[in-house]
C-alpha cells in the first residue's frame, strides 16, 4: 500500500547497489546473457529472464534460467558461469547515478547506512571504494559468502546490537528490484522502490511502500 514517510525519520538505511546507486543493470543483463548462452540459452531469452529476476542471488538465477530451458547442469557448471560473469563484471568501470553519492553523504551524517547487493563481493567493493562511497556505509555486503536476503539484514542488526525486529522498525530498504522489495517488506522494513529497472507496478506488487525516480529524490525529504 503506497505510503509516504521521510527517510530522515529513520535511524538506519539499507541500499541496494546495482540499478539503485550504480548505473550497471544494462551491463549485467548483457554479461548474464553472454555467459548462459554458452550452455544453450537464447541470448534474448536470457536478458528477459535477468530483467525479471534482477536482485536475486546470481547462483539462483543461473539455476532458474537453465532449468527453464531444460538444460542439464551440475555445480561445476554453475561455478563456471559465476566465475565467467564475475571476471567480465569486475573488469568494467561503472558510474554512480548523478547525485547518488551526495545523497549517501547527506544521509550518512544523520543515520547509519548499509549496503546489500546480489553482486560478488569484489565487484561491490570496487564500485563503492572506487567511487568514494565506502566511507558512507557501516557495512556493505555482496553475495559471495552470504547470498542477498534476510541474513544480510540480520547481520546489519547484529552489528548495531539489535534483533531484526527492532532494526526493521527503525530502518528503510531502498532498491530497484522486486527482490529488494520482498526482502525488505518480509522483514518489516519500510521499502522504497527506485523506478527504471522494473515497472512501478511490479515494485508495488512486490511490497514497495513508496516509489522514487532516483535516490537523490530522497534529499527533498529534508525540506
Amino acid at each position: 500500500m503506497p505510503t509516504y514517510r521521510s527517510v530522515f525519520s529513520f535511524r538506519y538505511g539499507v541500499f541496494d547497489n546495482d540499478g539503485t546507486l550504480v548505473d550497471s543493470i544494462p551491463f549485467c543483463e548483457g554479461i548474464f546473457a553472454d555467459v548462459v548462452s554458452r550452455l544453450g540459452v537464447p541470448r534474448a531469452a536470457a536478458m528477459k529472464y535477468y530483467a525479471r529476476t534482477t536482485g536475486t542471488p546470481m547462483r539462483e538465477q543461473y539455476h532458474g534460467v537453465l532449468e527453464a530451458h531444460g538444460i542439464s547442469f551440475d555445480d561445476e557448471d554453475i561455478e563456471s558461469l559465476r566465475k565467467a560473469f564475475d571476471r567480465q563484471f569486475l573488469a568494467l568501470d561503472m558510474k554512480f547515478f548523478p547525485r547518488a553519492r551526495r545523497t549517501l553523504a547527506t544521509l550518512a551524517r544523520r543515520q547509519k547506512l548499509f549496503l546489500s547487493s546480489a553482486a560478488p563481493d569484489a565487484a561491490v567493493w570496487k564500485r563503492i571504494v572506487g567511487g568514494g562511497a565506502a566511507k558512507h556505509f557501516t557495512l556493505a555486503y555482496g553475495s559471495t559468502a552470504i547470498p542477498k536476503g534476510p541474513r544480510h539484514l540480520e547481520v546489519f542488526a547484529e552489528v548495531i546490537g539489535m534483533d531484526l525486529r527492532d532494526f526493521a522498525e527503525r530502518a528503510y530498504f531502498c532498491g530497484d528490484s522486486e527482490a529488494d522489495m520482498r526482502i525488505g517488506s518480509l522483514a518489516g522494513l519500510y521499502t522504497i522502490g527506485v523506478s527504471g529497472t522494473v515497472s512501478d507496478a511490479r515494485l508495488w506488487r512486490a511490497g514497495a511502500r513508496r516509489i522514487i525516480a532516483s535516490v537523490d529524490e530522497l534529499l527533498a525529504d529534508a525540506r
